[in-house]
């Protein structure tokens, strides 16, 4: 394991290195090398020092994300699923606590950026550690989050970053779900994670119940002779002083083609997240629909002093709908569209919710060419991002959901934060 993660250190700090500083942004895949341990309760009250970066982490299992404890690979329960769905059945494996622990290196030619570190999602609450320090918390299982690392990198040496994670169903914070229900749960980083590298002045992370940040497009006005588009960016100024900057947005067709391109400039003092709002007029629009699920891309980007810091793309679509509460039908673009669906969970034998990309894109693949679906309701909760990102691009109608269909006792705070967090994450999805 620990050759593994030296290979790791190499491979990072030659990749930071080859991007080089004309880079705006950089997006690092982050789901290799880590290290991984499950303590019960018990063993947990005693443990002491675990996010510290001189643990001995050496006799750990190695372990790539998406990754959960909660089947074979780590209880060695011979089940295709999680074996007891609920702590009353065995609650060794749901009382305890996951830790996942990576070292890495950071060029010290970024120590003028920021430095990021995104998850879609750990099930069900974390805490995120880095060099000992706690960056960020997070309640809930299903929505994803970002930790702001900067502060305590230490750039060209050694870094550990270290997430502590409990599932307990009958948690402290009443994070829905509670309980055994309708579907499996399973700890862990069950989701992708990355880092981010970025200018001190750049566009913030989209979907922080805390703050605004990425965009939200809408088109408010939609024909087939023309669509109204209205776009909403956040930027972020971390200099301490105010800067001048510009935001250009270009839209592109399918076929790469620009239709429009908008220019914006603003002062942003020091601290502040500060809002564009950039409208175009598309001719002759291609409307999104599951016969003809055609996309455009806007590509926000931010200039200060001639120099372009950052580059953010957001795939949307162009279409108009409603629903019908006297019939109980669905119009899209006008026309009728009756739905033909499944409801499919985010589960795999043996592999729990753990589930890399490939097996999304088997099952959907499976429901649209095979079966002939339109739609998909993708879980009693927020799903993958690329499970909503592939339903754009092939065609299937979706909802976003939040966690829980019972009325349980579960935190209205919470509740109304992943709420704001699935809207602000998943907004620009025609599919949704």
């Amino acid at each position: 394991m620990k050759q593994g993660i030296g290979i790791f250190f190499f491979v990072i700090s030659l990749f930071l290195q080859k991007q080089g500083n004309g880079q705006s942004r950089i997006e690092i895949d982050f789901n290799q090398h880590w290290a991984f341990n499950y303590f019960t309760e018990e063993k947990n009250e005693k443990l002491k020092g675990i996010e510290e970066p001189g643990y001995d982490d050496s006799k750990w299992p190695a372990v790539a994300v998406p990754h959960t404890w909660s089947t074979f690979e780590t209880t060695g329960e011979v089940h295709p699923y999680i074996k007891n769905a609920s702590p009353k059945d065995d609650p060794y494996w749901w009382n305890g606590m996951g830790w996942y622990r990576k070292k890495f290196i950071v060029d010290p030619k970024y120590k003028d950026k920021k430095i990021f570190i995104e998850f879609e999602a750990v099930q069900k609450n974390c805490r995120v550690y880095i060099n000992g320090k706690i960056v960020g918390e997070h309640n809930g299982g299903f929505t994803g989050f970002s930790c702001d690392l900067t502060d305590f990198i230490n750039f060209g040496k050694e870094n550990t970053v270290v997430v502590a994670v409990d599932n307990a169903q009958a948690d402290d914070y009443k994070i829905a779900p509670m309980d055994a229900g309708n579907w499996d749960i399973y700890g862990g980083i069950y989701r992708n994670v990355k880092m981010l590298i970025t200018d001190r002045i750049y566009i913030p992370y989209q979907g922080s119940a805390l703050h605004e940040g990425g965009t939200f497009i809408t088109t408010p006005l939609v024909s087939d002779q023309k669509a109204d588009v209205d776009i909403k960016t956040w930027v972020r100024n971390e200099y301490n002083i105010s800067k001048d900057c510009k935001l250009v947005t270009t839209i592109l067709d399918k076929s790469g083609r620009q239709v429009a391109q908008l220019t914006a400039t603003k002062k942003i003092q020091p601290g502040i997240i500060e809002q564009f709002q950039q409208q175009a007029g598309l001719k002759d629009p291609l409307l999104w629909s599951p016969d003809a699920p055609d996309l455009y891309e806007a590509i926000s980007e931010l200039w200060m002093g001639g120099n372009k810091v950052d580059t953010y793309r957001t795939v949307f679509g162009v279409r108009e709908f409603r629903w019908d509460f006297v019939t109980d039908e669905l119009y899209l673009n006008g026309k009728k569209t009756n739905l033909q669906g499944f409801f499919r969970h985010q589960e795999y034998p043996w592999v729990g919710d753990a589930m890399p990309d490939f097996i999304h894109e088997m099952d959907l693949r499976d429901m649209k060419e095979n079966l002939n679906c339109n739609f998909v309701r993708a879980g009693h909760y927020p799903t993958a991002p690329y499970i909503y990102n592939r339903c754009d691009q092939m065609g299937l109608i979706t909802v976003g959901d939040l966690p829980n269909v019972k009325d349980k006792d579960f935190s209205f705070l919470n509740q109304q934060q992943q709420a704001i967090e699935l809207v602000r994450q998943q907004r620009n999805h025609p599919s949704i």
